[in-house]
């Protein structure tokens, strides 16, 4: 029968490499692979955005409480990359695991009260509006921090 070998036999496996680049790829060659979603994010956007024919506005309540869960995720975000988390190891790290968390309760309540807010414009094409607009920022997010490591 296999046994799956502990985490220290498995290092021990491993080669150092000088190259710090190895694992993760060179930054320029990340963001250059972030492009082409989005690219795509962007254009299902405009493409909504410029068919909505509604002069509803969105629920202002529901709208500052979607931006302020969208600024704690982004912050939360922007934090990890900064620390160069290991997402790996996350429940070892209490920090990381900690982060991971906040961004996981505000993700809870910003995807929902994001649909909230901009139901009343969209109706039922609300989560091809959210969906890529998340997508929009969290790879403009990954863009702009890569060169921070």
């Amino acid at each position: 029968m296999y046994k799956r070998p502990s985490r220290s036999e498995r290092s021990k496996g491993l080669q150092k490499t000088d190259n710090k680049y190895k694992s993760q790829g060179h930054p320029l060659q990340t963001a250059l692979s972030s492009l082409p979603q989005l690219a795509i994010s962007l254009a299902i956007l405009f493409m909504i955005v410029v068919t909505n024919t509604s002069n509803q506005q969105p629920n202002l309540l529901w709208l500052t409480i979607a931006s302020a869960g969208s600024l704690c995720l982004g912050s939360v975000f922007i934090y990890l990359q900064i620390n160069n988390a290991n997402y790996k190891d996350w429940k070892e790290h209490s920090w990381t695991r900690q982060a991971i968390q906040i961004a996981s309760i505000a993700f809870v309540i910003t995807i929902p009260s994001s649909h909230i807010a901009l139901w009343p414009i969209y109706g039922w094409t609300t989560p091809f509006v959210v969906i890529p607009a998340f997508v929009t920022i969290f790879t403009c997010l990954h863009i702009g921090t890569t060169f921070l490591s």
